[in-house]
């Protein structure tokens, strides 16, 4: 997969902590809160993240991808709600 998509990300532009927020429960959905903003609503190459992410098997993604929270490296398990997530933004575009 190119990565040549990665310089029009609207994330480039930003304080790469922001997404891979910190904590846990409402502390990390906070944090998390201005980067999915970011990604769902500035960001141009939203389809183009998640097939990455989606594609990444090991190590697992962490963070912020495609306007999902992916969840943190403390947690081992894959998260299905976040793969469905990024399945769903791939599908707007093949429909």
């Amino acid at each position: 997969m190119s990565s040549e998509w990665m310089d029009r990300a609207e994330c480039r532009h930003h304080d790469p902590e922001q997404w891979f927020p910190a904590g846990d429960g409402e502390t990390r959905t906070k944090s998390a809160a201005y980067a999915l903003y970011v990604c769902r609503n500035l960001c141009a190459v939203r389809v183009q993240c998640s097939k990455r992410a989606r594609a990444m098997q090991r190590p697992r993604p962490i963070g912020i991808w495609a306007g999902v929270d992916m969840g943190d490296s403390a947690s081992h398990a894959v998260n299905p709600r976040a793969l469905a997530e990024l399945d769903a933004i791939t599908d707007e575009v093949n429909a």
